[in-house]
């Protein structure tokens, strides 16, 4: 209407730590303690060690959970997976987000260490003291930093088959077979939808993303899915997931 103010045009003067009061946690590179090595008795396959952090803070099945919906499936596809009720993952994923600090369980995209893990074919449970199962403990020559950063990238994208996964206190463990997928080419994307990831993968919620760029608020939620939708993933956690790997090695 003709006289009235642009609202989205004040509010992109002002900053968004000044708006929110909070600044998101700064998104870490890479899990700590992360450490990549080949098998000694099959070259095509990465042993991948690292510290869980944060998610010590969960129980089991609340980890279970998180990392379920960190590949992003819905709360029902985990239900299904898990065996159990919708209603029993929603309360998880309750848990979960207050645990964790999160405002929305796409924020578990970016969180480093849940990148590593994947869907397994085989799931290893290993009770506390024991040894691993012999393919996670087949460490052979160290991978070079740049072939860490690919795998890194190829293993938050998807694209590594996980061959066995297991805990150890507050050391995760992953086998992976070496992507044969080619990278994904982010240079397709738009400068709004870039901008828009970026910001995502800083922490911040779309509602505040909106207001940085100046922006309404379905525009920012149509830009995350037009990028996903040209780049084919699934779904838009699984678009920040590989975004936020290929940004931290970028």
């Amino acid at each position: 209407m003709q006289g009235m103010p642009n609202l989205y045009s004040a509010w992109v003067r002002t900053p968004v730590p000044a708006l929110t009061g909070i600044n998101p946690p700064t998104p870490r590179a890479w899990p700590a303690d992360l450490r990549m090595c080949a098998s000694e008795g099959d070259d095509q396959v990465v042993l991948v060690s690292f510290s869980l952090g944060r998610l010590t803070e969960l129980t089991r099945a609340e980890l279970a959970v998180a990392r379920w919906a960190g590949t992003g499936l819905c709360n029902a596809s985990i239900a299904s997976v898990r065996r159990t009720s919708t209603c029993t993952v929603a309360l998880q994923m309750a848990s979960v987000q207050s645990k964790l600090r999160i405002g929305a369980r796409l924020e578990l995209a970016t969180m480093a260490e849940l990148i590593p893990w994947s869907p397994p074919r085989l799931r290893i449970q290993v009770p506390p003291g024991l040894p691993l199962d012999s393919v996670l403990l087949d460490e052979g020559p160290a991978i070079d930093p740049c072939e860490m950063r690919r795998l890194w990238c190829a293993m938050a994208s998807g694209h590594c088959q996980t061959v066995a996964a297991a805990d150890t206190g507050a050391t995760g463990h992953v086998a992976i077979r070496r992507p044969r997928s080619a990278p994904i080419d982010w240079q397709v994307l738009s400068e709004r939808e870039r901008d828009v990831l970026d910001l995502m993968a800083e922490g911040f919620a779309q509602k505040f993303i909106a207001m940085k760029l100046g922006l309404a608020p379905t525009t920012v939620s149509s830009a995350v899915d037009s990028a996903r939708k040209r780049l084919g993933f699934a779904s838009c956690i699984r678009l920040l997931r590989a975004y936020s790997g290929a940004r931290a090695v970028s």
